[in-house]
């Protein structure tokens, strides 16, 4: 994680690559943590940049994490 931005801030057309989905592995005592995190992010209306490295020797990336909190 390198820091927090408005959602208004990240550009439209940075959304033109794929969606991947992070979730805290089920049980895990980090649950309640992402939970909130999460909250705290669309009520805030920020998103989490980061870096991410998908593979072994690949360079990074830049990415934005947008909060959701699915209704089913």
């Amino acid at each position: 994680m390198l820091g927090f931005a408005k959602e208004s801030d990240v550009p439209r057309h940075h959304f033109v690559a794929g969606v991947d989905v992070i979730l805290p592995v089920k049980g895990d005592k980090n649950e309640r943590a992402f939970a909130a995190l999460v909250t705290e992010m669309i009520a805030s209306k920020k998103v989490m940049i980061a870096k991410i490295i998908e593979r072994k020797n690949a360079d990074p990336k830049l990415v934005s994490l947008y909060p959701h909190i699915s209704k089913k």
